[in-house]
């Protein structure tokens, strides 16, 4: 999946720990710092299609809502949620999703 094969933010912060602290040895400290911002980077980015696709994959279980209230398709769902639930709710959840990285 694309949001758990994004290292380009962990070569970033790998570099720029590096560069801070020239002639240490690679440290596990550093490694596990940048793994793990690159990963709420990664999953900070990718929340809003992450949320659309769960939307839609769940509201065919979902009896209780109307068929016409529905949403038809992933642009119709990226038009229609921020008008009904917010633009912040792209990202509901997402704190969760980035506490097990």
């Amino acid at each position: 999946m694309v949001t758990d094969r994004s290292y380009t933010p962990f070569e970033y912060g790998y570099l720029i720990l590096k560069y801070r602290h020239p002639g240490s040895v690679k440290k596990f400290a550093t490694d596990l710092g940048a793994g793990a911002a690159a990963a709420c980077i990664s999953k900070a980015i990718m929340a809003p299609i992450e949320r659309v696709k769960l939307i839609l994959q769940l509201q065919t279980s979902q009896h209780t809502i109307q068929i016409s209230k529905r949403y038809k398709g992933m642009i119709d769902c990226l038009i229609r949620l921020p008008k009904e639930e917010g633009f912040l709710s792209f990202w509901r959840g997402n704190v969760s999703n980035m506490g097990r990285t």
